[in-house]
């Protein structure tokens, strides 16, 4: 008899998920444990293929807003030499600043995983509006991207433009990004290049980005041969610290996608 009430009490249905997630006017800290014991269950995305697209849309917003929550940790002390100098709190005051890191990153790929299944991406993220392409030729080119220079609503923005063909290989596209852009949203730190959201007016499929002025990493030395080497592993290794956290599928992971590809300005001057 206990054995079937622990089975009843870990099963979800549509509506469950109405009563426990949708219909809850709860906090986001009282939903997190219900939130989490859904996702738990094995047949989540059966559950949320049952659903209306407008109940869909409304747990992704759930989801969205409780994976925001963050948690502040001491930043990591460096003691190691590179080169010369020594990295250590001595020369990077920015040290004794604590990090803040998401509470719980598997709700981010959650959020993913069900942005995939649906076809549809929370508010937060969506298709941008106010976008304009800026010049006739790519600024740069990758095996299955261009770079282009933009701006959003009058302020610079990088375009990263899928070369996608056939056309209707889209669809699949779509499916593969709309599990990672949730990630990439939740890359906030001062030294990681901010990512604006998705855009499908200018391009076919594009990732947007704030434009890096410097361009990347390679070539702000080869303009700054002077800059210190040290101060830039340094920049690089607490920004990759700050972002681990949030289960990057390796297949995505790159340093070059992450720290390389038009890395913000203040990354190498240090405002």
């Amino acid at each position: 008899m206990s054995t079937e009430k622990s089975a009843a009490s870990s099963s979800w249905n549509a509506n469950r998920v109405r009563s426990r997630l949708l219909n809850n006017p709860s906090s986001g800290q009282d939903t997190r444990p219900q939130l989490q014991a859904f996702l738990k269950f094995k047949s989540h995305i059966l559950v949320v293929r049952q659903l209306a697209a407008g109940e869909q849309a409304k747990l992704l917003e759930v989801i969205d807003e409780v994976s925001f929550v963050v948690k502040r940790v001491p930043r990591p002390k460096l003691t190691t030499h590179i080169g010369p100098n020594a990295c250590s709190s001595e020369h990077f005051n920015e040290q004794a600043a604590p990090i803040d890191l998401l509470k719980d990153p598997k709700l981010v790929a959650a959020l993913g995983e069900i942005s995939s299944d649906t076809g549809l991406l929370p508010n937060s993220i969506g298709l941008l509006r106010g976008l304009e392409k800026r010049g006739d030729i790519a600024v740069a080119s990758g095996g299955t991207t261009d770079i282009w220079r933009g701006s959003l609503n009058d302020e610079p923005v990088a375009f990263k433009a899928f070369r996608i063909y056939p056309p209707q290989d889209l669809h699949e596209a779509k499916k593969i990004l709309w599990k990672l852009v949730p990630v990439w949203k939740r890359l906030i730190h001062e030294n990681v290049l901010p990512f604006r959201g998705v855009d499908m007016s200018t391009f076919q499929l594009a990732l947007v980005y704030d434009w890096g002025h410097n361009g990347n990493i390679m070539q702000y030395l080869e303009s700054h041969p002077n800059a210190s080497r040290a101060k830039l592993v340094t920049i690089l290794f607490f920004a990759s610290y700050a972002i681990h956290p949030l289960i990057i599928p390796s297949s995505c992971y790159r340093l070059p996608k992450v720290f390389n590809t038009f890395t913000l300005e203040r990354s190498f001057t240090g405002t």
